[in-house]
């Protein structure tokens, strides 16, 4: 029981922080909370849902890198056209803008595909178990790598790199000094968006391989615990972002596995929402820390 506690949180957990670097990334340069960011999830499983079963039928190993180039594509053009102008303006000028994408891309996938669940690559080989003594599917091995390999890549061979990854550290560190300097702010902003298109099309394919089916709304719960997990962690903080997704995923499965435990609350373990228990932790983290467990931001992390 332990064991596939620990296991399905290292797996939340990495969906989670997949997520939540997309928040943070936006948050740290632009300056502002992206909330389509959630909807994005569902831009590349139907991306890949359109070019695969569903449509074209390529196999999988051709539509993923595809469908994650086109949501990088859509991010970068929302933020570009709509996002940044709305940030230039005001902060709630970019939330309500940035609520308004979401309800629009939603209701697109709506009209476009259907609103109801369809199946999506339901006969992929990564279903199948590791082994019979290993409570783990293939799809969930390489999620989890891949995870991982993702997060280390962008910090430790994009942003220490490469002259694109010190320019959005630049950014993030000082904006007005970046703009002064001369670094190209605007370019810097629309790659960002394009990172966290990438980044929440892979979560999001990787959640629709895992359920085998979606719907329009499949991004808006995880990109909502993803959230209050790149704040728990500190929003301003990639790496902070980062624990906070791995905390929250062993928290989840921690507490659900204990209230199965306890004869008066198994019975209503049902009722305990992911989301729920996502904003009550959230709540005691911003009482006790509100700018976040880990919060030292972009440019202070090694």
């Amino acid at each position: 029981m332990l064991y596939d506690t620990i296991i399905n949180g290292l797996i939340a957990g990495s969906l989670y922080a997949v997520v939540a670097l997309g928040y943070s990334l936006v948050y740290s340069v632009v300056g502002f909370v992206n909330f389509a960011h959630g909807d994005l999830l569902a831009v590349g499983v139907y991306v890949c849902l359109a070019l695969g079963t569903g449509g074209l039928g390529w196999p999988l190993a051709v539509v993923v890198p595809l469908a994650v180039a086109a949501t990088g594509l859509v991010s970068a053009a929302v933020g570009r056209t709509l996002l940044i102008p709305a940030a230039r303006r005001s902060s709630l000028a970019a939330l309500l803008v940035a609520i308004g994408v979401s309800v629009v891309l939603q209701s697109i996938l709506a009209a476009v595909f259907t609103s109801e669940a369809v199946p999506f690559y339901t006969d992929n080989s990564l279903g199948r178990p590791v082994a019979s003594w290993l409570p783990m599917k293939w799809l969930h091995v390489w999620t989890l790598l891949g995870g991982v390999a993702s997060v280390a890549a962008l910090w430790l061979l994009f942003f220490r790199r490469s002259l694109l990854g010190l320019e959005i550290r630049a950014s993030a560190s000082n904006p007005r000094a970046a703009q002064i300097l001369g670094l190209r702010r605007e370019y810097v902003f629309t790659v960002v968006f394009f990172i966290s298109g990438v980044f929440a099309a892979l979560a999001g394919i990787a959640v629709g391989l895992d359920d085998r089916v979606v719907v329009p709304t499949l991004g808006f719960s995880l990109g909502l615990r993803a959230f209050v997990a790149s704040v728990i962690g500190g929003i301003r903080s990639l790496g902070g972002a980062v624990a906070g997704g791995f905390l929250l995923g062993m928290l989840e499965n921690v507490v659900a596995a204990l209230v199965l435990k306890v004869p008066l609350l198994a019975p209503h373990a049902a009722a305990l929402s992911k989301d729920t228990l996502a904003l009550v932790v959230l709540g005691v983290v911003l009482v006790w820390r509100p700018k976040g467990l880990f919060d030292q931001g972009i440019e202070a992390r090694p």
